[in-house]
């Protein structure tokens, strides 16, 4: 699935899922998917030092959240 397909998606996601709902579930709605947003980021994200360090021979940074949120998308 390419970037479009995804942007796609979500945004028939968001319409589907929306419809029905009063502001308030909506704002609950969208809390709820922001947190998962951010712990699916730091799920992401590798922590410093965990690495093997005969296998970092480059001493690599660890990537931020967003680099690591768009190199697995893309």
């Amino acid at each position: 699935m390419g970037n479009c397909e995804l942007i796609m998606f979500l945004n028939a996601l968001s319409i589907t899922l929306a419809q029905g709902k009063t502001q308030e579930e909506l704002a609950f709605l969208s809390l709820a998917f922001s947190q998962l947003s951010t712990n699916f980021a730091l799920l992401a994200v590798k922590p410093p030092g965990c690495t093997n360090p005969s296998t970092n021979s480059t001493n690599e940074t660890p990537p931020t959240s967003d680099d690591a949120i768009i190199s697995t998308i893309l």
